[in-house]
């Protein structure tokens, strides 16, 4: 390729036009089809520039999944500001099923161990501030009384895995994200019937 060929990107950044443009071949083609010639041809550079904000594929999808989630985590957050401590965790879980069902590509980057280093810091750190948000929540409902008073991280993990599991069937078009909503809402049910006080 020569320098005629590359098309200027007007980004003013040449590492955000990079992912955005991983982002789309990611919703596009999946993991497979990602690859950093071809960001780089998309954004109009040569094949070796990305390697200096990304030395390896790995490197740049790790760096998508911390943006998912970031993502992830602000979307919960905006969330669970008001309402009853239900209320919250419903809209939280709310907000997963939103994001899944918008970004099924992404959220399988990010929980797929053979895609993404899942002991890279900056990984382990921005998946954590998305239990962060649940934890939060279910501490303060803990606080008030209306959660039992059991291990915080168990409830959690319970939480999280069962909400997980639901919005996957909708990222994975295994199933509507309207069918997933209504499953959602009888399973919270459950959950609460399991964490309320005694």
């Amino acid at each position: 390729m020569s320098s005629s060929d590359l098309r200027p990107y007007h980004h003013g950044n040449l590492r955000d036009a990079l992912l955005d443009s991983a982002d789309r071949v990611l919703r596009a083609e999946g993991v497979e089809g990602l690859s950093l010639r071809q960001v780089a041809r998309d954004c109009g550079v040569s094949s070796a520039a990305p390697r200096r904000h990304f030395p390896t594929k790995q490197a740049l999808l790790d760096e998508l999944a911390v943006g998912g989630f970031r993502q992830l985590a602000r979307s919960m957050t905006d969330v669970a500001q008001n309402g009853t401590v239900e209320e919250r965790l419903r809209a939280i879980a709310a907000a997963y099923l939103d994001f899944a069902a918008n970004n099924g590509e992404l959220l399988e980057l990010m929980f797929t161990r053979k895609h993404v280093d899942s002991q890279d810091p900056r990984v382990v750190s921005a998946a954590g501030d998305t239990m962060a948000v649940i934890r939060k929540v279910i501490q303060e409902g803990q606080r008030d009384g209306s959660i039992a008073q059991r291990d915080p991280d168990e409830l959690v993990l319970t939480f999280f895995t069962v909400t997980h599991g639901l919005v996957s069937l909708a990222a994975t078009g295994v199933s509507e994200p309207a069918a997933v909503s209504a499953q959602m809402s009888a399973v919270i049910d459950l959950i609460f019937e399991g964490i309320r006080p005694r």
